[in-house]
């Protein structure tokens, strides 16, 4: 019937190329029937015969495209595809071509932001960088940049102006927070290995979803893309949008590209560098043990923190998966055990007053 057969419950569609019947996959939702437009798309109509899903050149059901936005999507690139119900257009890899503007209701391109404002990075603060992981052949590099909030650059004692990351620290900082992306992703998808996680992300399927807090207080859960990078803005801020026991807190945003944004209040527990020793090489032994400490929240937050912590805006304790901390965190905890016993002099970050 309109080009779709139907046997035992499972549809199919004839391949003309293939001159054989295909099976579609299953779509778990309401509709009425399935049917083959004049236009050769495969879409599921309700009972008034309005389109509701619509099969994608991907071959994933997604919201049907609205009748006004149909010429729109005729003429984006192959591979190309809208949807509707996100407000979002993606190409071939899962890269965000077009967002739908809330205000307008017109398709434009996505805007990307290095700190939401609301953050108070001083941005003099910044630093950028980029790190990679490596597995089984498969690489991966996401970019990292790190800032500093106003609260802390402007302070009389304590003060903190930048913190910067050498390669050694780079490329452990992207181990710990890859791992952190997996353990998400498998929250969801059945449980991947690291090399395998890569692959996906490479392929623009490794896309995460996490619960993010709106000004008004409203949750609601929103897709971020490791290849769009880390940023982390460190403060002292004592009430976070998001709560632990300890008195560590978190928030953040995602940007239109997938970006994640991150604050986080660990700096309120660093104390003066001068209160430490006399000796400037166990102080930045200390320096870098406390910027890990800064970076580590990020991954419990993403790998250790379940949604309804965070619509509670809080959480006794994260929750880590078994094993998880050992081998996430085992390039940072390696270089800072080589630099504390004085057999490596490489330091991972630099501390700036």
């Amino acid at each position: 019937m309109d080009g779709v057969a139907t046997i035992d419950g499972v549809l199919y569609v004839f391949n003309e190329a293939a001159q054989e019947w295909v099976a579609l996959p299953e779509l778990d939702a309401e509709f009425e029937r399935v049917a083959v437009t004049g236009d050769g798309r495969i879409v599921a109509l309700d009972a008034n015969n309005a389109e509701i899903y619509e099969l994608s050149a991907a071959g994933e059901w997604m919201m049907a495209v609205p009748e006004q936005w149909r010429e729109f999507a005729a003429g984006l690139p192959e591979g190309a595809r809208l949807d509707a119900e996100a407000g979002r257009v993606y190409d071939s890899l899962n890269n965000v071509l077009y967002v739908l503007d809330a205000e307008t209701n017109e398709w434009r391109e996505p805007k990307a932001m290095v700190f939401p404002e609301s953050f108070g990075v001083d941005p003099r603060s910044l630093f950028e960088t980029t790190g990679t992981v490596e597995v089984d052949g498969v690489s991966v590099t996401i970019p990292m940049t790190l800032g500093v909030t106003k609260d802390m650059t402007g302070k009389s004692v304590n003060r903190l102006t930048k913190i910067e990351m050498t390669e050694l620290g780079a490329e452990a900082t992207a181990w710990l927070w890859m791992h952190a992306f997996m353990e998400r992703y498998n929250m969801s998808n059945p449980e991947v290995t690291l090399a395998e996680y890569l692959k996906l992300v490479e392929q623009g399927k490794g896309q995460v979803e996490i619960v993010v807090l709106g000004r008004s207080g409203v949750a609601s859960k929103v897709k971020v893309d490791p290849r769009r990078g880390v940023t982390v803005a460190c403060g002292d801020e004592k009430d976070m949008p998001v709560m632990y026991a300890t008195g560590l807190g978190f928030g953040w945003e995602v940007d239109e590209k997938g970006g994640v944004k991150f604050q986080t209040n660990q700096c309120r527990f660093f104390g003066d560098k001068r209160s430490y020793n006399s000796d400037i090489y166990a102080r930045n032994v200390l320096d870098n043990i406390f910027v890990r400490d800064a970076l580590d929240v990020f991954s419990t937050a993403m790998a250790a923190t379940p949604d309804q912590c965070i619509r509670n805006r809080g959480c006794r304790a994260p929750n880590y998966p078994p094993g998880y901390v050992d081998v996430s965190g085992m390039k940072l905890t390696e270089a800072l055990i080589s630099l504390n016993g004085g057999k490596s002099k490489e330091e991972l970050f630099i501390v700036n007053r």
